[in-house]
């Protein structure tokens, strides 16, 4: 049997299959469908502009069998996500990992209503970890952009709204590498489980995944993210240096940070309400006003009162404080301080910048170890006074007290009386009126520079004629005299001063003797014999330099006094001078009494 009209029959099968005439006028060739129907711009591109009438296709097609079946091409069925998203574009391939439910409304079929339709900023629904930790996520169908997701959202980051089409972000883009309230260390140290020490992510599924996941802190020792293995110490900054000093012993962590009792302990790994919990916070032990700002430490027992920064290259002992330290005595440490060596090394270093001054060899009777034997010469005039003892101008230490000896500041006490300020000596029993300079032994140069040469109210002449010569006797509180036995040893006999030789010797008259002119004293030590002018006792005023019998009779008295007669003196005066005026009897000239016959 011959069909000659089967290939309009099918003609028409087909115009009715794929829709009305209409709609297919000018789709038609040679076969079925157009050329290129099969492909995504034919078949699909009609279905997505008509909004997927597939109920058409199934007049002719069946979905699984027979010639033109669905499954021919799409073997998973054309109810299958993947028949229309297999390559859905954009920075889908970046989220392969996550589950469509997590930003789509996912359909139960594909005929479920509005899921064909274009729902514009609808067609993104966030659930699940995009909703993690109270995120409140949107989505903008105009920019493309994602905003308030917890999957890129986090703290700090640089990209918080990426947008669908923008390249694949980086770890900042999303939380800031570390987050704010981290420890700036690598991230691997608690989170070496999700990415290695070069920050590449290792395991994706635990990234990202709403969950922090964080290695258990409380099973490792301090040197798993502080140091290494069992060392907890760092190697940033100055740690070093303080791990292992050269000249001390290390330096306790606890002695400038807060040691959390537990690994998790606030404020330990992540940062709250805490202040600076896990930052310098120096302890007593370093020192009652200690502090560390802008990188520098201050006023530390182990620094003194340097600032070092922190970082900065080792320091040596003049780092710390001077050598010697201010109000220090000058010599070898060692010598007071069991800690040191000589030629300023340290012996103990565990002993050494421990918060303790040690302080040995020093006791009260000890002085010599540094003030003589060629160790440490008192400076100044010290030299100048050695033969006197210390507890002439000091007072000497309390047994109990001796470090506050070392101070700098000596105890002035001068037991013969007067003053020190500063630098000088006043109204002092040794220096007298003088005031010498402490510092400048040429004010001490010579006697004058303490009393008189002479003395005020000494009779003058050689100091040796009263004073033995003796450096043991001199300035030791006491004035040493040895008298002469009698007047010539000090005064001559007669004196040679002035006009006593013409007193003494002379043929115009008797010898005058001392007590003519002077109160002459009972006894060497008699008051006013030393301390005081001579007492005149004559009443004419000679001119005491000169010769007093130089010149005429009428020198001493008038020719005739005014109360004589007129006349000549050996009238009356025969037994004493000659008519010419010549003294023949100088025993009865001058001698107290006027003789005449």
């Amino acid at each position: 049997m011959r069909w000659p009209a089967a290939p309009a029959i099918l003609a028409c099968l087909a115009l009715v299959a794929c829709g009305e005439p209409s709609e297919l006028e000018g789709l038609r060739s040679a076969g079925r469908h157009p050329e290129g129907w099969a492909t995504a711009s034919g078949h699909g591109a009609w279905l997505e502009a008509r909004n997927y009438p597939l109920e058409a296709c199934n007049d002719c097609h069946s979905p699984t069998t027979g010639e033109g079946a669905c499954n021919g091409c799409h073997e998973q069925g054309v109810d299958d996500c993947a028949t229309c998203h297999a390559e859905p574009g954009g920075a889908h391939t970046a989220h392969t990992r996550f589950d469509c439910a997590t930003c789509h409304e996912v359909p139960g079929s594909l005929a479920s209503p509005g899921h064909l339709e274009d729902r514009g900023d609808g067609d993104v629904r966030f659930t699940g970890l995009a909703l993690a930790r109270g995120a409140a996520p949107s989505f903008d169908a105009q920019t493309g952009g994602c905003s308030d997701t917890a999957c890129h959202a986090g703290p700090g980051a640089t990209v918080p709204v990426p947008r669908w089409r923008d390249p694949a972000v980086q770890c900042g883009d999303c939380h800031a590498t570390p987050p704010a309230d981290h420890p700036i260390d690598r991230c691997d140290r608690c989170h070496g489980d999700v990415v290695d020490a070069a920050g590449a992510i290792i395991n994706p599924a635990l990234h990202a995944n709403g969950v922090i996941n964080a290695r258990d802190w409380l099973g490792f020792g301090c040197g798993e993210c502080h140091g290494a293995g069992d060392d907890p110490w760092p190697t940033t900054g100055a740690h070093p240096a303080h791990k292992q000093p050269a000249d001390a012993q290390p330096v306790a962590c606890g002695t400038c940070h807060t040691l959390p009792a537990t690994a998790e302990a606030p404020g330990h790994v992540l940062q709250d309400a805490t202040p600076d919990a896990a930052e310098v916070v120096l302890s007593p032990r370093a020192g009652d006003s200690a502090a560390f700002a802008s990188g520098r430490c201050s006023d530390t027992t182990c620094h003194g009162p340097t600032r070092p920064r922190w970082g900065d290259s080792l320091i040596t002992c003049d780092g710390c404080h001077s050598v010697p330290p201010a109000n220090h005595p000058p010599g070898d440490c060692a010598r007071c301080h069991p800690t040191a060596a000589p030629d300023q090394r340290i012996a103990v270093p565990e002993d050494h910048v421990d918060g303790r001054l040690d302080v040995d060899h020093l006791a009260p009777d000890s002085c010599d170890d540094c003030h003589v034997n060629g160790q440490a010469v008192p400076a100044g005039a010290h030299a100048g006074h050695a033969r006197f003892a210390c507890g002439e101008c000091h007072t000497a230490p309390n047994p109990a007290q001796l470090a506050d000896h070392l101070d700098g500041d000596p105890v002035i006490a001068l037991r013969r009386g007067g003053a020190y300020a500063g630098t000088t000596c006043s109204d002092s029993g040794c220096h007298l009126a003088g005031q010498p300079s402490w510092a400048d032994p040429t004010t001490v140069d010579g006697c004058g520079a303490c009393h008189g040469e002479p003395p005020a109210n000494h009779p003058a002449g050689a100091c040796v004629q009263c004073h033995p010569l003796g450096d043991d006797t001199h300035v030791d509180g006491q004035v040493q005299v040895i008298l002469p036995a009698g007047c010539d040893g000090c005064h001559g006999d007669p004196p040679e001063s002035g006009a006593h030789l013409a007193h003494a010797n002379t043929q115009a008259f008797a010898p005058v003797g001392c007590d003519a002119c002077h109160t002459v004293p009972a006894t060497v030590e008699a008051p006013g014999h030393l301390d005081a002018p001579p007492a005149e006792g004559f009443r004419p005023e000679p001119t005491w330099a000169g010769d007093p019998l130089a010149g005429s009779c009428g020198a001493c008295h008038g020719v005739p006094p005014a109360d004589h007669p007129p006349g000549n003196c050996a009238q009356c005066h025969g037994a004493v001078i000659d008519a010419q005026g010549a003294i023949i009897a100088p025993g009865l000239h001058a001698n107290g009494r006027v003789d005449f016959r």
